[in-house]
């Protein structure tokens, strides 16, 4: 279940590569309120960007707070970034994975 209370996102730890950086992005639906007093219901995403490759990530009760409760998408982004050089040239290999998962964010149970 996944709750304003926050939760963790899990992946498999990278080989020995290095120069591995992870980003997580969150969307969903909010309540936007606007200066005439109504409101209007519109997406919204939150980024945790740069984060260590080391396995998980953790989406607080800060980045959650606006959500309306509902469906969410879970964005994981893996990048890494290799020098690569063939001898009369250089360049960056940029490596991109990511995956997408659909989540539903509920209310807390109250203890």
């Amino acid at each position: 279940m996944v709750t304003r209370d926050g939760f963790t996102v899990d992946w498999d730890e990278p080989g020995e590569e290095g120069g591995t950086v992870v980003e997580v992005t969150i969307s969903g639906l909010v309540t936007y309120y606007r200066e005439d007093g109504t409101t209007e219901i519109d997406g919204y995403e939150v980024s945790l960007t740069n984060l260590a490759d080391d396995g998980d990530a953790a989406a607080s009760q800060s980045n959650l707070t606006y959500f309306l409760v509902g469906d969410l998408r879970v964005t994981l982004r893996r990048v890494q970034t290799i020098s690569y050089g063939l001898g009369f040239a250089e360049g960056t290999i940029r490596l991109e994975v990511s995956r997408g998962v659909s989540l539903t964010l509920e209310e807390p149970d109250d203890e």
